[in-house]
């Protein structure tokens, strides 16, 4: 058993949760190989994806999801859907990191139990051509 397969419960209340879920925000080219990695250790992710991709880059990666939400990661509701109450982490890989950051506090106030390291953000890098037209 490895540490993302443990149980990992709390209390909530009188009763015990669960968090055995793992959530992950943005289906780039990261976030695809970041739900491929949690499936290679046994753990099946839940995605949020503002537009799901028309081709995957990982050609099997619907399969390894437990759930595609179709939504904004950064509203409460969406989060909601994806039951974020039980999720031990999300990862934040979309393209934008505003968009990352207010998902991460959206993510804490919904879920204070929630992986306290902070989320990973993925910064896009400007081309040589973008910065000359500024």
């Amino acid at each position: 058993m490895n540490a993302l397969t443990q149980d990992y419960s709390v209390l909530q209340g009188s009763s015990q949760v669960k968090l055995e879920r793992f959530l992950v925000c943005g289906l780039g080219s990261f976030g695809q190989h970041c739900v491929a990695a949690l499936f290679e250790f046994g753990v099946r992710a839940y995605a949020i994806e503002q537009v799901p991709p028309k081709t995957w880059e990982i050609p099997n990666l619907p399969d390894l999801l437990s759930d595609l939400i179709v939504g904004g990661c950064r509203q409460n509701s969406v989060l909601e859907q994806a039951k974020i109450e039980q999720c031990r982490a999300a990862l934040l890989v979309t393209s934008s990191e505003q968009v990352n950051a207010e998902t991460a506090l959206a993510v804490r106030q919904l879920n204070p139990r929630a992986s306290p390291s902070p989320p990973l953000c993925q910064r896009k890098s400007q081309s040589t051509s973008e910065r000359t037209a500024r």
